[in-house]
């Protein structure tokens, strides 16, 4: 008789006055009654026969809450990353595009204000990336699906670079039958409606934009002034039925103005049901993750309770304007590790993260060369990561979160706080098995 365990990744927790099982490898949620939870307590001293029998053993088997004794659950998490890092041949291809490192703001938190290019793409170089891109897809024979990221500075500056990229793309995909979709990421200053259609016509599905706080704060933090902040409200009214708009609150210690801002668009401006907002914690790149940023994260984390409160049932608004990212099985902590996807910048050069745009040091290739097979490289794929990472139940969504962050074995995460919240977001995502 094959033999039985209980796997490693079953949480039990509360919430909404019920008790729930989150298995995170499987990513199944399971309302359980006590009488679930007692079998669960006993299974390990009971026969192999007695935990058969019970009327929980096939439901828990099937959600992955029960396994095979020798089955190694962290081994399989491990060998999934490497294995989606490594493939060269994946069914979707993921690209981050700078056309150009120009920007019309001047954020005081940019991780680009001390870089040490800020080129254009020009219309060879735009040639170039498509011909690249294409190539890849040509020499792919699994490929469905191709996204792309459109980023910057300001990717907005660079619309005429946007729309030929994008048009030669598309047009290979509907001759292959493959999937083509996009988003972009913009301070929202140019995000007229006219805009806002032609990114519609080039399918641009989302935009993802920073409103920083009210317009004495948000005129600071952007370096720009307060009618640039009126300006950009009123694109995100017009903007707001044409194309999905998620506004990102950056949260430093403007706790206060971050909820007035969510105030003022979503009641003010009436803006509850048509767009989507979060808060977002704001943080230097390029320093090393230590105690302070930690508990600048921990801060943030409490805040974000707090904040989620106004989404809730009885809250001040609908639940459907909140935007977060609901939980699930990750087999990397990010689609830029993967050996065939690149964030391309406006010369041409390869790198593994935005973050990166513009830093020498960080180019891994080039759409003409190829990959370098640098030390930059050589870091992700060698990454190991923490022993508590690897012993927490968490660990198969979270995976210790961006590879970048985790420096001489430390996370940036502030864990106990950040599991919190990812329970509430399990519970929020409503896909509960009876």
């Amino acid at each position: 008789m094959k033999k039985y365990k209980l796997s490693q990744y079953n949480l039990i927790f509360d919430r909404n006055n019920q008790r729930f099982l989150w298995n995170t490898l499987t990513n199944a949620l399971i309302k359980v009654d006590s009488d679930g939870i007692r079998y669960l307590q006993e299974f390990d001293h009971k026969t192999e026969e007695e935990n058969r029998k019970s009327p929980y053993f096939e439901p828990l088997l099937k959600n992955g809450c029960i396994i095979p004794d020798s089955y190694d659950e962290l081994g399989k998490v491990l060998f999934d990353e490497k294995s989606t890092m490594m493939n060269p041949f994946p069914s979707a291809l993921h690209y981050t595009i700078a056309p150009g490192l120009g920007c019309n703001y001047a954020c005081v938190y940019c991780f680009e204000k001390n870089r040490d290019s800020y080129h254009t793409m020009d219309q060879k170089t735009q040639e170039d990336v498509c011909a690249f891109i294409l190539n890849a897809m040509d020499h792919n024979p699994n490929v469905k699906n191709l996204g792309i990221t459109w980023f910057g500075g300001e990717p907005l500056l660079y619309r005429d670079a946007i729309a030929y990229i994008s048009q030669k793309l598309m047009q290979y995909c509907e001759e292959k039958e493959i999937t083509y979709s996009a988003g972009i990421v913009t301070n929202g200053r140019f995000l007229t409606e006219d805009v806002a259609r032609k990114l519609v016509d080039l399918k641009v599905q989302y935009v993802q934009l920073a409103v920083d706080g009210m317009p004495e704060r948000y005129s600071y933090m952007k370096g720009t002034t307060e009618d640039d902040f009126y300006k950009v409200v009123e694109n995100i009214e017009k903007s707001a039925e044409i194309i999905p708009i998620t506004v990102r609150i950056n949260v430093s210690d403007n706790a206060e103005d971050a909820f007035s801002l969510t105030d003022y668009l979503l009641n003010t401006r009436k803006l509850d049901g048509k767009i989507k907002i979060y808060i977002a914690h704001v943080r230097e790149y390029e320093e090393r993750v230590g105690e302070e940023e930690r508990k600048s994260h921990e801060d943030f984390l409490r805040l974000e309770e707090q904040y989620m409160l106004q989404f809730h049932k009885d809250g001040k608004y609908s639940a459907n304007s909140f935007s977060y990212i609901a939980p699930k099985r990750r087999c990397t902590t990010c689609l830029t590790v993967c050996s065939p996807n690149y964030c391309i910048g406006p010369e041409g050069e390869l790198y593994r993260c935005e973050h990166f745009f513009g830093r020498k040091d960080k180019i891994v290739g080039t759409i003409y060369q190829g990959r370098f097979y640098t030390k930059e490289e050589q870091r992700i794929i060698s990454f190991q990561h923490p022993q508590k990472c690897l012993e927490c139940k968490m660990f198969p969504i979270c995976l210790g979160g961006c590879m970048n962050d985790c420096k001489e074995g430390e996370v940036l995460i502030a864990c106990e706080q950040f599991k919190e919240r990812l329970k509430d977001f399990a519970v929020r995502k409503n896909v509960i098995l009876s």
